[in-house]
């Protein structure tokens, strides 16, 4: 993966989040169009499912 799992991925997340709500609540709507949010959101939630994805995988992997 292109993510380095050293550094806290759960700080990162909520970080992003965070910063995703901001910039959705605190923008006018005629900067960013209804389609750049769906792109944000979508690609957010591509992280977010490949971070956990990976979590439970590894989690599998050491109760072996």
């Amino acid at each position: 993966m292109f993510i380095d799992c050293k550094f806290n991925m759960k700080d990162v997340i909520a970080t992003l989040l965070v910063l995703g709500f901001c910039f959705a609540i605190f923008m006018p709507s005629n900067v960013v169009s209804y389609e750049t949010m769906q792109l944000f959101e979508r690609i957010l939630g591509t992280v977010i499912g490949f971070y956990f994805g990976a979590h439970v995988a590894q989690n599998n992997q050491n109760k072996r």
